[in-house]
């Protein structure tokens, strides 16, 4: 197999990534996922992973994310790198080359002809800037170890061997797909595939059962886990929208997703929300949604037919990649320029066809592949600051929804990151003119309230906060500590039995519940609240010494 045109390709790959990631910091909810992580940080067993969800440190609780192997990954990086960002990007940019170097493999050994593999098409996936979404974002990885597991699986069951090491080899791939992120259980349909081509309808069979037993397993973990069997985003957007209506706005995230991917030299919008996406005329969203089911149509036939299997399907895998981003059924984010990683991975063939078909038809003896190659080196430096802090991501998300009172708030909380309160104020401020109702802003301003000592003002806000978010934890536990600085034990006891209820599985809030039944007198239910939070972070010292001044009384 010759590997020459690999190994340039990595070589390439890492110029154009090494100088946007070592540049990078922590943007978006990087620091969510690793601060107060007690699996990330170690202060509790490895397993612990496969027992909640991705989300389950954070006070707003589960987000039906079921991804113990990002989990895990995170966890190693913070025991080598601790909190320093350059190491966590690393390990990013070898996970990205570890999906090239298998993919281009993989497409090597499909090649009848010994070794011309799709290089023009996997070299547009290993160096789009588009997917500085995917490889620069920290959190992104996920994108990565969705595919890693799936496509180590495929590159050895193109080698032949017994129908148990098939089955075995596929169950195995499948299921580090799906925990490493849900958008895995598409191999569940290439590995079959692939053990077909040399197995034959024997290879694909037990191919076949080794993906049924990875899904059964996968879907048993997630159900002892997260108490559901099927991925479904708990705080989907669009949850309760007429089908009609989700159509349309994911016909308009394909045509962003589109434009996204045709307009490379542009600084691409790191996410968008409703209004934005609302806005794509009807037409256009309705062309989009046709095209998409066109593909899925042709690819399902030229799998099917066998002239090209493997250009079907690839056409069929890459379009069912993009479905699940027409809202057929409610997701829990509506855009996000990763969203192309798997399309683009997956749809390598009919890319390189096409772009074949360009280059022999317009330029068949100019350069222009490495042209492209080499610039895009400037466009994903480019297009990587926009994660090199938070305060530039929610920059760059504000000029693309300057109305958005998401990204107002939470620029300011970059602002208050950064030491720079009166910024975190005006931006919080601003968040709460756009959206009175929305109690983020409201809670993060009568907490810096409470810092500053303004206690009435802070009470203000946090009861402003719980009016208008009512569901909203952190609301309830900041009201919780100011209700206790003004001398109402009782009261501050009702604010954090609601913040425990609502997220049950975060050690702060019942550190918080300790204090209030302890300021209260009820040394009992003091202890209760304690052990609860000793057992979700053992390792966390203000739990710790709460719980030792307690047992000493």
């Amino acid at each position: 197999m010759p590997q020459s045109p690999l190994i340039r390709l990595l070589l390439l790959t890492c110029l154009v990534w090494s100088g946007g990631l070592l540049r990078g910091g922590f943007a978006l909810d990087d620091l969510e996922v690793l601060r107060g992580n007690p699996v990330v940080q170690g202060d509790v067993p490895w397993q612990v992973a496969f027992q909640q969800d991705y989300w389950a440190h954070q006070p707003a609780g589960s987000a039906g994310h079921f991804r113990p192997l990002a989990t895990l990954s995170l966890r190693w990086d913070h025991r080598l790198w601790g909190l320093e960002p350059w190491g966590y990007h690393v390990t990013n940019l070898l996970l990205h080359l570890c999906v090239v170097a298998l993919a281009g493999s993989i497409l090597a050994g499909l090649e009848r002809g010994g070794g011309a593999a799709a290089w023009l098409g996997l070299g547009v996936f290993a160096l789009h800037p588009a997917l500085c979404d995917s490889v620069v974002w920290i959190s992104g990885r996920t994108s990565m170890l969705s595919a890693l597991p799936g496509l180590l699986g495929a590159y050895w069951l193109l080698r032949p061997g017994p129908s148990w090491r098939t089955a075995c080899l596929a169950g195995l791939a499948l299921a580090g797909s799906m925990l490493g992120k849900e958008d895995g259980v598409l191999f569940a349909l290439i590995l079959p595939l692939v053990a077909a081509r040399t197995g034959g309808r024997r290879g694909a069979g037990a191919a076949g059962l080794g993906v049924l037993v990875a899904l059964a397993c996968c879907a048993w973990l997630r159900y002892l886990a997260l108490g559901q069997w099927m991925p479904a985003a708990t705080h989907a957007p669009l949850a309760g929208v007429p089908l009609l209506e989700r159509l349309h706005l994911g016909g308009g995230v394909l045509w962003r997703l589109l434009t996204t991917f045709l307009t490379p030299f542009s600084q691409a919008a790191p996410q968008a929300g409703v209004e934005a996406i609302a806005a794509t005329p009807g037409w256009l969203t309705r062309v989009m949604l046709v095209a998409l089911a066109g593909v899925v149509i042709a690819g399902l036939r030229a799998l099917l037919r066998g002239r090209d299997p493997a250009l079907g399907a690839s056409l069929l895998l890459s379009s069912l990649a993009l479905l699940v981003h027409a809202q057929l059924i409610p997701s829990g984010e509506l855009f996000g320029p990763r969203f192309l990683y798997l399309p683009l991975l997956l749809g390598v063939l009919p890319l390189d066809r096409s772009l074949r078909g360009i280059h022999a038809r317009c330029a068949p003896h100019a350069p222009w592949p490495w042209i492209l190659a080499l610039a895009a080196v400037p466009l994903v430096w480019f297009q990587a600051e926009t994660y090199g802090s938070r305060r530039l991501y929610w920059e760059a998300v504000l000029e693309d929804q300057p109305g958005s009172p998401q990204a107002w708030n939470a620029l300011g909380n970059a602002a208050m990151e950064d030491g720079q309160a009166w910024k975190a104020r005006r931006a919080w401020e601003r968040a709460t003119e756009l959206a009175p109702d929305y109690s983020r802003p409201w809670t993060n301003l009568g907490g810096q309230a409470l810092k500053e000592g303004q206690l009435v003002e802070a009470l203000e806000y946090l009861q402003r906060a719980t009016q208008v978010g009512a569901d909203n934890p952190v609301a309830w536990a900041n009201l919780g500590n100011a209700l206790l600085r003004q001398g109402d034990p009782a009261a501050a006891i009702v604010a954090y039995d609601r913040a425990t209820t609502l997220a049950p599985s975060v050690a702060a809030l019942w550190r918080g519940m300790a204090r209030a039944q302890e300021a209260g007198g009820h040394r009992e239910a003091a202890q209760v609240a304690i052990e609860k939070a000793l057992a979700l972070n053992p390792q966390d010292v203000l739990v710790r010494d709460l719980a030792q001044r307690l047992k000493g009384k």
